[in-house]
């Protein structure tokens, strides 16, 4: 996703009705459950390119490279280099050249250790220069394998990927290079699920989900399938849970393991089911943790919470009980049943560090004061 340094605008609808709009608020604090409604006033295209402009600061690539590679980078705070990676999406959003003397460098080994944060911030850029850039540093078999596989796997980081995305990851998902044929059909499931809700990408999404359930049903070798497995999960479709629901009898442990994990985005309450009863059942306690992993991306719902509490009582794994401490640790006000089921723990599990688990996960986040209306609110 491509940042910028915008005036936010929120207007907040809290209980009760009572309504303020805030400039500039920081609401790392707030919590998200009391509000029933949160508008954002969005900056038009020509202010965002303005800030981008004034974000660049009027550098050129060299220049940026030049920061990058400072010595006094390494003892830089997190913030500075975080504005640094922002300052270089905004050149190559605002300068076609910038992309263009990024690529040669790229290509003559000139950018070191910086080649990743080069590749993140041609992935967060929204020109369609970057992309293709991208698209051409992976297609290059004359380039190194691993620049190949990052370009690539940058590529699908695209927080709006776009037509010519969809066509340039399903042409690599063909690469005789496995590396880069791995992070192409990787990619691919995850930008079919960025692109399903766009009317310009939707049909495309929906093709490349049959691409990957057809190479997953056609894999001729166990990493194949766990690759496909793997990006259908992120795709998120019908089609992973058509795949996890072959997957989780099969007899090795890390293919179901697999295929719970990839049902995280799958629709539908069947996903809930079958991560619950994985979780309850299985009997390799990895595949188990890996359930834990699928329900943490999913919506508490009542087959979850329960099979949440029963794992937390009663799992023979630490690492698995453990893990549920977490996950209604993490959800603890989606649940009525959490907060007793915690209590419960801390005090009696068997394993000391279940119960000091539990013991920290149990306090119940303190939502912040409503804010103070100003004087213009409506």
């Amino acid at each position: 996703m491509t940042a910028f340094l915008a005036t936010t605008h929120l207007v907040l609808e809290l209980k009760g009705a009572r309504r303020a709009p805030l400039v500039d608020a920081d609401l790392s604090g707030f919590t998200i459950s009391n509000l029933d409604h949160v508008s954002q006033r969005s900056p038009s295209p020509a202010q965002i390119a303005e800030k981008q402009k004034a974000l660049a600061g009027g550098a050129t690539f060299g220049q940026m490279l030049q920061e990058l590679q400072s010595p006094e980078l390494d003892k830089a705070p997190a913030t500075e280099l975080h504005r640094l990676h922002l300052r270089l999406g905004a050149l190559f959003d605002t300068e076609p050249r910038a992309v263009a003397d990024a690529e040669r460098a790229l290509r003559g080994g000139k950018t070191g250790e910086n080649t990743a944060r080069i590749l993140g911030a041609l992935a967060d850029s929204t020109s369609e220069e970057a992309s293709r850039t991208l698209a051409k540093l992976g297609r290059d078999a004359a380039l190194p394998s691993d620049l190949r596989e990052a370009a690539v796997s940058n590529l699908s980081l695209q927080a709006a990927p776009n037509p010519a995305t969809f066509g340039a990851l399903g042409e690599l998902a063909q690469s005789d290079d496995p590396a880069v044929r791995g992070a192409a059909v990787l990619g691919l499931g995850s930008t079919a699920r960025l692109g399903g809700d766009d009317a310009a990408t939707s049909s495309l999404a929906e093709s490349a989900t049959k691409e990957l359930g057809s190479g997953f049903r056609n894999a001729q070798t166990p990493d194949e399938k766990l690759l496909y497995l793997t990006a259908l999960g992120n795709a998120g479709s019908g089609e992973a849970l058509d795949a996890a629901r072959v997957s989780l009898a099969d007899p090795d442990p890390e293919v179901r393991a697999t295929a719970v994990g990839s049902l995280r985005f799958a629709p539908g309450q069947e996903a809930d089911a079958l991560i619950a009863n994985v979780w309850l059942t299985d009997a390799d306690a990895h595949v188990r943790t890996q359930a834990t992993f699928a329900a943490a991306f999913r919506q508490v719902t009542p087959v979850l919470a329960d099979a949440a509490v029963k794992v937390l009582k009663s799992d023979p794994a630490v690492q698995v009980r453990s893990g549920a401490a977490r996950y209604m640790g993490d959800n603890l006000l989606a649940s009525s049943l959490f907060a007793a089921a915690l209590a419960d723990a801390a005090s009696n599990d068997a394993d000391v560090d279940v119960r000091r688990t539990a013991a920290n996960v149990s306090s119940a986040p303190k939502p912040m004061p409503p804010p103070t209306p100003r004087a213009d609110a409506d």
